[in-house]
């Protein structure tokens, strides 16, 4: 494996308004923007579209950004490094930020770093997302899709389209073309079914939804009942 190696993150930006609490009001609207990532794309080294000073090659980034949608930020692999971006990917990425809302008048796009580092002779695997905000890297939570929030969040499905390739590279030429046909055959298998249990997911947690807002209207009217009794 390469002690370093950096792409670009596919996917796209879906805003989304959920309700909020605090100590004063209770489900107030909050518009809240998600990055979703579908796959991605490596550039097979490192440097490939920057200088040494974090200067953007324009020219090999036009063919990237054809569909500037589509691409929702970069990620950099490191090995025996802090996971801390360093003066130069802050300044990729507050090139690349300008860039993308410049082409498509959107500000989120995300900065994804991971690290390997050995102590105590364990390898530990470390990785933080950044986004741009004010001019300050900030770091934001990661989620895995439809698994909601870590230490037992509430439930959450993203709501997509289409699933990304699973096999990132698959279709890539090899020697074994068994290999690849046998690959693409469980890619596909395994897309068909991830497909059908999302949408499955996604319409139980609708059903829970309306069954609550039921129990609600019930507790409201029993209430007024008692109201009315007195």
């Amino acid at each position: 494996m390469r002690r370093r190696s950096e792409g670009f993150l596919l996917g796209k930006t879906v805003v989304q308004t959920v309700q909020v609490n605090n100590d004063v009001q209770s489900d107030i609207p909050l518009e809240q923007t998600r990055i979703v990532l579908s796959d991605f794309l490596s550039c097979g080294r490192t440097g490939e579209f920057y200088s040494n000073t974090g200067r953007l090659d324009n020219e090999k980034l036009t063919s990237l950004f054809d569909d500037p949608d589509l691409v929702v930020g970069w990620y950099r692999y490191r090995r025996a490094c802090p996971c801390c971006p360093s003066l130069r990917e802050r300044a990729v990425h507050a090139e690349l930020c300008h860039r993308r809302r410049k082409a498509t008048q959107k500000t989120g796009f995300v900065f994804l770093l991971m690290t390997d580092n050995v102590v105590e002779q364990v390898l530990r695997h470390e990785q933080e997302a950044f986004v741009l905000r004010d001019r300050v890297l900030t770091p934001v939570r990661l989620e895995v899709a439809n698994l909601g929030a870590p230490g037992g969040g509430r439930y959450r499905t993203i709501p997509f389209g289409q699933l990304g390739p699973l096999l990132p590279g698959a279709a890539e030429p090899t020697g074994d073309s068994g290999a690849l046909s046998a690959a693409l055959a469980v890619q596909s298998s395994a897309a068909e079914q991830l497909r059908a249990l999302a949408g499955r997911l996604e319409r139980s947690e609708r059903d829970t939804a309306a069954a609550y807002r039921e129990v609600e209207e019930l507790k409201l009217w029993l209430a007024d009942r008692r109201v009315a009794g007195r």
